[in-house]
């Protein structure tokens, strides 16, 4: 005969005991998450405006002339995303920005305006970026865009 099964088994019983101890929190919690909820602090947030332009025979001067617009893409070109670069509006290549910091943080950074504090505070700002596609790309896809479009199948003489 085998020996009778013990009424709870040990891991049950972890489990009720886990549940009696979680529902004992419960309250403490719930207050806890509340007080977070509506006291929050405001996130530090930053705003992006973003351009995408191309590379043309070195012109980094008047960018907005070599803006690219929306209609690219409806095309079904295959971009090359690794090979962009982006940079910010004083033509830093934010690629070579040692990623240890965001970038923009410090710009955010002022004097506190509150009495007696010599801390910084965050202000939100809003900053411009330009995603640049390397003229060799450019100059593929303007290839591409020109080639005409294959006829099709029900316009084929048979």
């Amino acid at each position: 005969m085998s020996s009778p099964k013990p009424l709870l088994q040990p891991r049950l019983l972890q489990g009720l005991w886990w549940l009696f101890y979680q529902g004992l929190q419960y309250g403490t919690q719930q207050e806890c998450w509340a007080h977070i909820a509506h006291h929050s602090l405001p996130a530090e947030t930053i705003s992006l405006e973003i351009s995408a332009v191309f590379e043309a025979g070195g012109k980094k001067r008047n960018v907005h002339s070599n803006n690219i617009g929306m209609s690219v893409e409806v095309t079904f070109f295959w971009w090359r995303e690794n090979e962009f670069i982006v940079h910010d509006t004083k033509w830093v290549d934010l690629m070579q920005c040692p990623g240890t910091q965001p970038y923009f943080y410090a710009n955010c950074l002022s004097a506190s305006n509150r009495k007696n504090s010599k801390g910084l505070a965050f202000k939100t700002k809003q900053f411009g970026l330009f995603v640049i596609v390397p003229e060799a790309q450019w100059e593929e896809f303007e290839a591409f865009r020109d080639k005409p479009d294959p006829p099709s199948p029900a316009s084929v003489p048979t």
